[in-house]
């Protein structure tokens, strides 16, 4: 798994590995004087941007949601938009806690 977190956009990818959960690109900001993490509006990333098409809300011919929220899962992340709280931010390690998942980051 892959976050990068770069101003206020977040991708998340799965890196040489083959599970097919794809990859996306949302938005991320600190709220309540960076004690929470917010990330939403998701898309689905194509080629060396996003094709448009949001998860969980856009449909396809067939009524169909194309990305549902699930596909999302697999990263940590359950809802259209999920607040994480901040447990440790040390420059080095970022570790975020919701109501569905920790996520553990370390920087490289």
């Amino acid at each position: 798994m892959f976050f990068s977190i770069q101003l206020w956009v977040v991708e998340v990818a799965e890196k040489q590995c083959t599970h097919s959960y794809g990859t996306f690109i949302g938005r991320f900001s600190y709220e309540n004087n960076k004690q929470k993490v917010v990330m939403k509006d998701f898309v689905h990333r194509y080629s060396t941007g996003d094709d448009g098409i949001r998860v969980g809300i856009d449909k396809n011919e067939k009524g169909e949601i194309i990305y549902p929220i699930s596909k999302l899962q697999p990263y940590g992340i359950n809802s259209l938009e999920t607040t994480f709280n901040v447990i440790k931010a040390d420059g080095k390690h970022l570790t975020l806690e919701s109501d569905y998942a920790t996520l553990e980051f370390t920087s490289f």
